[in-house]
């Protein structure tokens, strides 16, 4: 399978040409990250692809799931909302409410990304899952309430005569609120990260990083219908295994605990 095609069938399913559009080029972004990675590793470009292809999961179970969150009534519901006077009414009622009223009512979540499986061995490359989070609940500052759907880590151990080993997370970070004109807008120039080994990591990119192999992290924004938005966060070349993260984000510490729980703080 192609590039072109893994795309073609992981978007499949979704309906509303704008939210396609865009899955699409968020989708084509991670594989072009993955593929850079990979040839900065010796990888040839083939092999690259089909590295980032397989990593990235199986398009024909992504794409229900795309489909589900993206389907066309709910992006023309969320055009329309910011668009009509109507939000005030809305907002009068869900103000009486506490947050977790707009998570029991709206009743969206995030897909979950694609878990590779325990091992997976590309010639001298072998990838290996050492640790699997889901669902844990950081709680609620500044109006938005923060969620960590699923977080895990992966390591990789490249044998040979330049055999090296090194770990990367994948971490989905949800925030709802019930002030629906207003989600949460994460920017990466507003985002600091560290963890318990005292790493901390930098922003960039794959194309940035790899050849030093400084620890980095990048991200993507997702929207995932009124008053709910969030991210995909990569974290790459990590010293090892870590216990906890904590990321500061504009007026908040999220302090996710990856021993299975988490917390936040204003600053």
């Amino acid at each position: 399978m192609t590039r072109q095609q893994w795309l073609d069938a992981a978007t499949s399913q979704i309906q509303f040409p704008p939210d396609r559009k865009r899955v699409r080029q968020e989708l084509d972004a991670h594989l072009e990250d993955r593929m850079d990675a990979a040839q900065a590793r010796g990888m040839t470009a083939e092999d690259a692809e089909s590295h980032a292809l397989a990593a990235m999961g199986d398009p024909a179970i992504i794409a229900p799931e795309l489909g589900r969150l993206h389907s066309p009534w709910l992006g023309r519901l969320w055009w329309t909302m910011r668009a009509v006077t109507i939000a005030a009414l809305i907002v009068t009622f869900l103000a009486l409410t506490d947050s977790s009223f707009g998570d029991n009512f709206l009743g969206h979540e995030l897909p979950s990304i694609a878990v590779p499986p325990e091992q997976q061995i590309y010639g001298h490359m072998v990838y290996s899952r050492t640790g699997l989070w889901e669902d844990l609940d950081l709680g609620t500052v500044s109006g938005y309430h923060f969620q960590v759907p699923v977080a895990y880590v992966q390591r990789l151990e490249v044998r040979g005569e330049a055999g090296y080993e090194t770990y990367s997370m994948e971490l989905q970070l949800l925030a709802s609120t019930w002030r629906l004109w207003e989600p949460w807008e994460p920017d990466i120039n507003c985002i600091s990260i560290t963890d318990n080994t005292g790493c901390t990591y930098l922003p960039g990119d794959a194309s940035q990083s790899t050849e030093s192999f400084v620890p980095y992290f990048y991200l993507s924004a997702t929207h995932n219908g009124p008053g709910r938005s969030g991210m995909n966060l990569y974290l790459n070349h990590m010293p090892q295994t870590p216990e906890w993260l904590e990321l500061t984000i504009g007026d908040a510490i999220l302090h996710i605990d990856l021993q299975g729980g988490g917390g936040v703080c204003p600053c």
